[in-house]
């Protein structure tokens, strides 16, 4: 084999084991705990009705009731560099119509601390802003994602990251979600929790709250299982496999050239 086409080898070897210990991604399906409660802090919670977000006024949204949702990410010992938040709606009402789009928010909840028990006080609305989207929803039932940071927004992905990565060990890591505009006199939106309360098709794991993180190298790495099954051993034979391809089609291509000038 030509001394060239080894010295890529080699650097392709050294980029693939570079990277595979570099990039990671991981999905959390399954909350550890979600619950809706009042947006005034020390009163009321109630579980059993999903992640309900309400908010009242005309587009100057006052936030009436707000969902949290917490995961368990003790098991996560890589850097989190960015993430992204999913939500799925089951009951949608009062909501404008496109394309006026609704303005969510992820905060920080006052307090880490709260249970799915009916009879605990709320951690209220307020909390640093994480992420915010806007979008258009459509009254009704029909399942509709409503999605924070990721790819679309490297800021806020970068912002949640960071946010996770600091409370990744210090038991369920959670948000709270709100409305803070482009609502109507009542408008009520009810994202699936962990117990599938919207009866959604799928079941739970398909539209429960969805948690993606990313190393901060990793540029752009596709959604796993929730078992995480693509870990950073199949990630380097992977790379492998492609950096060999690589190999192969140069060398044929300086046989190629060869044959061209008549070189055996």
């Amino acid at each position: 084999m030509n001394k060239r086409v080894l010295q890529f080898a080699f650097l392709s070897l050294i980029v693939s084991m570079a990277f595979s210990t570099s990039a990671f991604a991981g999905t959390f399906r399954s909350p550890a705990k979600d619950t809706m409660c009042s947006a005034e802090a020390g009163t009321w919670c109630a579980n059993g009705y999903g992640v309900q977000a309400v908010s009242s006024g005309i587009y100057a949204c006052i936030p009436d009731q707000v969902g949290f949702v917490g995961w368990d990410l003790s098991s996560v010992t890589e850097t989190i560099g960015s993430a992204q938040v999913s939500l799925t709606t089951y009951d949608v009402s009062g909501a404008p119509q496109p394309p006026t789009g609704l303005v969510f928010e992820l905060f920080v909840p006052a307090s880490q601390d709260w249970t799915e028990s009916i009879d605990q006080a709320s951690p209220g609305s307020s909390g640093a802003i994480l992420a915010s989207t806007t979008i258009a929803l459509a009254n009704g039932s029909e399942p509709q994602t409503v999605v924070f940071g990721g790819s679309s927004k490297p800021t806020d992905a970068a912002t949640l990251g960071a946010y996770f990565e600091s409370i990744k060990t210090t038991g369920p890591a959670t948000v709270g979600v709100r409305i803070s505009g482009g609502c109507l006199l009542g408008t009520v939106v009810a994202f699936n929790d962990r117990e599938d309360t919207g009866n959604l098709p799928g079941g739970a794991a398909a539209t429960e709250a969805n948690l993606i993180l990313f190393s901060p190298t990793a540029v752009s790495v596709s959604s796993l299982s929730a078992s995480r099954e693509m870990n950073n051993v199949s990630a380097f034979v992977a790379i492998g496999l492609v950096s060999l391809s690589g190999i192969a089609a140069g060398s044929g291509l300086l046989k190629l050239r060869k044959r061209r000038q008549g070189i055996d």
